[in-house]
């Protein structure tokens, strides 16, 4: 039962990972400019202290969005799978 936690908490550390870079890609696509000021601070050697908000409802398509929903209840059951296979195996 231990490994099932951990096999858990493993897939939803990955698959937030994957979720991540797919996400940053398709900003990159969709919407470049949001990554130029950034670049451009950096290259200057000036930090703006200021963080841009960008609002990117349909910058995205649906589908990656909805890629990223089941990643935190996922790595939460884990949690709750190992913590309840520990106080087994430490009680029983």
């Amino acid at each position: 039962m231990l490994y099932i936690g951990f096999s858990l908490m493993g897939i939803g550390i990955i698959w937030y990972i994957v979720h991540t870079v797919i996400y940053n890609r398709a900003l990159r696509k969709h919407n470049p400019e949001i990554f130029d000021e950034s670049r451009r601070q950096r290259y200057t050697g000036k930090r703006n202290k200021k963080v841009p908000v960008v609002v990117t409802k349909g910058q995205t398509p649906a589908w990656i969005m909805s890629f990223g929903l089941p990643l935190i209840p996922l790595f939460l059951v884990g949690v709750v799978i190992t913590f309840v296979a520990l106080i087994v195996d430490v009680f029983w």
